[in-house]
Parts: structure tokens; C-alpha cells; sequence
């Protein structure tokens, strides 16, 4: 008897839109010219800054803003997807890292996940920084940082600031991620 695999499934980036509701937010508000293709390294303040010219602070205030992690959107299939590798019999777990610079977002993404992932159990959503201390077969993420120390098949869920990162499957969309996801775990 095989035992049952474990998929762990980052949010920020992968399950949800966070980079281009940010970006817009960054637009409406500051009035700025900035778009995902410009950002080749990972999400963070300093980067945002040199870009726009903006400071840290005005960085910031979109992340800070109460309701902005509620309100996000799930990435297209993503509902579906999770949907169906939970049907097939994986266990499917969420692991997020916490904004330090946000309070609040904690809350916000468990009521994001009740909202549109209620079929993940409470008990399946962690909050790592240091994601390669959960044990899981794979490692669905967006953020370099956290699959390089993965010990087990790292799949990066595409973006700007990743593309040079090989890994273990690379997903564009969720669109025939399931297939894709399969063939993968199956080959380990």
C-alpha cells in the first residue's frame, strides 16, 4: 500500500492574484508605470521602490491596507484544480509565509482560504517561513527562496523573478496543472 502524497501549495502568487492586484493597487494609487514583466526579482520592498521611486512606506500601504489579502482573487482554474487533486486522494496542504511588515494578513488569508478553498481543511493551512521544514512530496511556490532548500520536487508556479530557477515542473496556470502535477509525483 502506497502512501498517500503530499502536495503543499503556497497562496500568495500561486493560488491568488496578490502580484497584479498589488501592482494595480501601486497604480491607482501612485499614479506609477509599473507591470509583473519589470519585476525580475522576488517581491520584495526594495525592488518596488527602485522601480517607482517610490518609499518604503508607500510600498507598503497596499499590503497594509485592512481587507487588501481578503479581497484578492483566485488565480483562473486554481479553485477547480485543488478541487480535483483533493478528489483524487492527495493531501493537500496550504503553507504561507506571514508578512511581518502586515499585520493582519494572517487573518485575511484564512478567512481568503474559508471563503474559496473550504475544502482544505484548518488543520492542512501552515504559516512557514521556512517552508523546506514541511514535509510534503512537492512544493507548488512562486518565490525562489522557498524552493531551493525544498528537499523534495520543487514546481514553480511561474513569474517574472523566477524564470531562472529550473526545478522539477515549472506551471504557467493552473490549466492542466493536475495532469502535470500526476506525472510528476509519479516519476519519484
Amino acid at each position: 500500500m502506497s502512501k498517500t502524497k503530499r502536495i503543499l501549495i503556497d497562496i500568495d502568487g500561486v493560488l491568488s492574484n496578490l502580484t497584479e492586484a498589488y501592482l494595480a493597487r501601486l497604480r491607482k494609487d501612485y499614479k506609477v508605470q509599473i507591470n509583473k514583466v519589470q519585476l525580475t526579482s522576488y517581491f520584495k520592498e526594495e525592488n518596488i521602490v527602485s522601480l517607482t521611486g517610490l518609499t518604503e512606506e508607500e510600498v507598503l500601504r497596499p499590503l497594509r491596507t485592512p481587507g487588501f489579502f481578503q479581497n484578492l482573487e483566485p488565480k483562473n482554474g486554481a479553485v477547480l484544480a485543488v478541487k480535483s487533486l483533493i478528489r483524487k486522494g492527495y493531501d493537500v496542504c496550504i503553507v504561507s509565509a506571514l508578512m511581518s511588515k502586515c499585520p493582519g494578513c494572517a487573518g485575511e488569508k484564512i478567512e481568503w482560504l474559508d471563503k474559496y478553498f473550504s475544502m482544505i481543511p484548518e488543520k492542512n493551512v501552515i504559516f512557514a517561513y521556512r517552508k523546506n521544514l514541511v514535509v510534503g512530496d512537492i512544493l507548488i511556490d512562486d518565490a525562489i527562496h522557498n524552493l531551493k532548500d525544498f528537499p523534495n520536487l520543487k514546481c514553480v508556479f511561474d513569474a517574472p523573478y523566477n524564470r531562472g530557477f529550473k526545478g522539477d515542473l515549472r506551471l504557467r496556470n493552473w490549466k492542466k496543472a493536475v495532469e502535470k502535477i500526476e506525472q510528476v509525483l509519479n516519476q519519484k
